[in-house]
């Protein structure tokens, strides 16, 4: 049997086992006051492929998320404040387009914070 874990490139792989770790997540975030979160551990443990396929996992639940966005700040070169709030404002388009939802209508590339600020309630 190959090994059905992808541990390089670009593309995140399939999600195998977690549920516990799911569980952890759901208990801080689909409470009245969700809680921010960060996810540390070593290297290729499984923290990116989690955190990919928590959107998969949220869709089933019933909750006031729309969706997630998986940003690695590793790989993004970002120059700044203005940087910073561009290509977050970036990402939230990109998901809000990917599920469909009414918010992309109102994105103004010259007002990311804004933009986000409406995106995140």
């Amino acid at each position: 049997m190959s090994n059905p874990y992808v541990f390089l490139g670009p593309n995140v792989g399939p999600l195998y086992g977690r549920t516990a770790f799911y569980r952890k997540l759901e208990r801080h975030l689909l409470k009245e006051h969700p809680d921010h979160i960060s996810v540390i551990g070593s290297r290729f443990i499984g923290k990116s492929t989690c955190l990919a396929n928590f959107p998969e996992h949220l869709a089933k639940k019933k909750s006031d998320y729309i969706t997630t966005i998986y940003w690695d700040l590793a790989t993004s070169m970002i120059s700044g404040d203005s940087s910073f709030w561009t290509k977050l404002s970036d990402q939230f388009l990109a998901e809000l387009k990917r599920v469909g939802h009414k918010a992309v209508e109102v994105h103004d590339p010259k007002e990311p914070q804004a933009f986000i600020r409406l995106a995140i309630g």
